[in-house]
């Protein structure tokens, strides 16, 4: 599994906005893409920074919603 969440870093770092937006889940400028090989992880990350910025990996049954609330925008700067 790890090796797969690096493969799929790797390849967010060479296309960093292939993934939308959530603004569902948060108004902070990050992108959540969900790991293929393991749908129920999903990487977190700012896709406006070099090198890409993985902000965190996260199980997707956690309510991403809540898990973002109330983060301030200099949390993930």
């Amino acid at each position: 599994m790890e090796a797969e969440i690096v493969s799929s870093c790797r390849r967010l770092a060479k296309s960093p906005l292939m993934e939308a937006r959530r603004h569902d889940i948060t108004p902070l400028p990050v992108r959540f893409w969900t790991v293929p090989k393991y749908s129920n992880y999903v990487i977190v990350y700012r896709p406006d920074t070099v090198p890409l910025q993985v902000v965190a990996v996260l199980h997707a049954k956690r309510d991403l919603k809540r898990r973002w609330k109330g983060v301030a925008y200099e949390a993930v700067e």
